[in-house]
């Protein structure tokens, strides 16, 4: 609720910081909005992450080895995860939606 709130307000914003200033203040003005909405959103993760670490004690280690894998080979592997696309950035943006778990033995775990 407060995040479709924070994106109505967002979008108002930007509308009218466009009519009054220049793209790069607009610009500028929008990246720290969307930072200082991820601020909330960090510690909800970590809670998150910690909880899920106590039922799942290799999730750590299960998480390490996604990245690495990610890092020799940045590419979607459907359908465990997919590529995001159309978002204006040089990097890719894959999401991972199952991992395998050793701790559920040759289990998959949705995300």
């Amino acid at each position: 609720m407060l995040t479709t709130l924070f994106l109505a307000i967002n979008n108002a914003f930007i509308k009218q910081a466009l009519v009054n200033n220049s793209l790069w203040t607009t610009n500028l003005w929008v990246a720290i909005l969307n930072f200082l909405m991820l601020i909330p959103t960090i510690r909800l993760f970590k809670k998150d992450l910690k909880k899920l670490l106590k039922k799942y004690r290799t999730l750590n280690d299960d998480l390490f080895e996604v990245k690495a894998i990610l890092k020799k080979k940045p590419e979607a592997r459907p359908p465990f995860s997919f590529q995001i696309d159309n978002l204006g950035l040089e990097t890719c943006v894959i999401k991972v939606k199952r991992i395998a778990c050793r701790l559920l033995k040759e289990s998959v775990v949705n995300s």
